[in-house]
């Protein structure tokens, strides 16, 4: 079982429980599994820029922040970008 951590947003940053600007939250999102679950989208200031999460819609109280990258993203790292984030069974990460 992943750990939980709770984070809201305090004037336009997300804060963990304590209020604290932690950024180890950021390690705890799992890649969404299809684009349904799909919550944040990475994106990045390229080339060699930092990556950002972006929220593809409102995120509802208590709902998982799940993520995938963008496009631009995606063929800078040499993901294909008609690639789908899927999971089977088990757990076990797979692109198609």
């Amino acid at each position: 079982v992943p750990p939980v951590l709770q984070v809201r947003m305090v004037r336009g940053e997300l804060v963990d429980e304590a209020g604290s600007s932690a950024l180890e939250w950021i390690g705890l999102i799992r890649a969404a599994r299809n684009s349904q679950e799909q919550t944040l989208e990475a994106v990045a200031d390229l080339p060699g820029g930092q990556i950002f999460y972006r929220a593809l819609r409102d995120v509802q109280p208590g709902e998982e922040l799940t993520v995938w990258y963008s496009n631009p993203l995606a063929q800078w790292f040499d993901i294909p970008v008609t690639a789908t984030p899927t999971h089977d069974e088990k757990g076990t990460d797979a692109s198609i």
